[in-house]
């Protein structure tokens, strides 16, 4: 299935965003691509998830667990790993 959701975002929300994805102060908004990678990979962690969608939620935001996570050709793997791997779109946002 293929969705179609519409989330709206103030600049500041935006900015907020790409501060965190990109792990930088830089002014830089959000761009739809990186908010996509967001999304997807929240629902990939969703998935792999042994409790419900709820109490997975409140624990990331209860307990600050929103860490970057390395994917490549979707295959999620260490920093060490992700680092070796030629450039590319590679890089995602997520929790852990």
């Amino acid at each position: 299935m293929k969705t179609n959701i519409s989330i709206k975002l103030s600049d500041d929300q935006r900015l907020n965003l790409a501060q965190k994805y990109n792990n930088t102060t830089n002014k830089k908004l959000l761009t739809r691509k990186e908010l996509n990678d967001i999304v997807l990979n929240f629902v990939e962690e969703l998935f792999e998830s042994n409790g419900s969608v709820r109490n997975t939620t409140k624990r990331i935001i209860e307990n600050g667990e929103w860490t970057k996570i390395h994917f490549y050709e979707g295959k999620r793997m260490s920093k060490e790993d992700y680092d070796k791997m030629p450039d590319g779109p590679r890089k995602f946002y997520g929790f852990d």
